[in-house]
């Protein structure tokens, strides 16, 4: 069998609209046409976000957007991506694909590709309202648990739950010891007054 080769499966309301195999080090996803994922839609950015190889992971990355993303439902700026994770970009999803669970060695080098001329008012992306996206978001949601449960149903590959919000960790309380490693005089004396107390009591019952 070959290497399968990571990709990108967009969809729009439950409906697989194309596949975009990752095949650069730097994928990027927006409106505009030089984009490796085009997505022509007017809540899209031009340039909405990136998928960059670093090391042994992709990481997602938001390019300023004028709507932002999610990941998995949940809002997201930067985070990496495994196997099943979701990408919300306004009503679409971009599901992210790689069973060889690694990078793969022979991605093209990141390269600057010329945009088209187009008229600033074309160019312009229609802002979606706070309750819009959060509308968005919820539904992103209802259909990734439907992903999972269909999924787990046939025994493939998995969409991963959302990350759980985690408090800060606080530092661990450091107690500081005293100069002086060994006992103080006053344990000492306590030490002998007890023990004498001890014997005496001994030798009372004994006799």
């Amino acid at each position: 069998m070959g290497r399968s080769v990571a990709e990108l499966i967009l969809s729009l309301r439950e409906r697989e609209l194309s596949r975009f195999p990752i095949v650069a080090v730097r994928t990027a996803i927006g409106r505009d046409p030089s984009c490796d994922v085009v997505i022509d839609n007017a809540g899209i950015s031009r340039l909405h976000a990136t998928i960059e190889a670093v090391g042994d992971s992709f990481v997602l990355r938001d390019c300023d957007s004028e709507n932002g993303l999610t990941l998995n439902g949940e809002a997201c700026r930067e985070g990496r991506l495994v196997h099943g994770d979701i990408i919300g970009l306004n009503k679409f999803l971009l599901r992210f694909s790689n069973q060889e669970l690694e990078v793969p060695s022979d991605l093209k080098p990141i390269e600057k590709k010329p945009r088209e001329g187009r008229p600033k008012d074309v160019q312009r992306t229609l802002h979606v309202d706070a309750n819009a996206a959060q509308q968005l978001a919820e539904l992103a949601k209802q259909q990734i648990a439907r992903k999972r449960a269909e999924l787990a149903a046939q025994g493939g590959e998995s969409v991963p739950p959302p990350a759980p919000v985690r408090p800060p960790r606080s530092e661990p309380m450091r107690w500081e010891e005293p100069e002086s490693s060994g006992p103080s005089v006053a344990i000492w004396v306590g030490a002998v007054v007890l023990g004498g107390a001890l014997i005496a009591a001994l030798i009372f019952v004994v006799f």
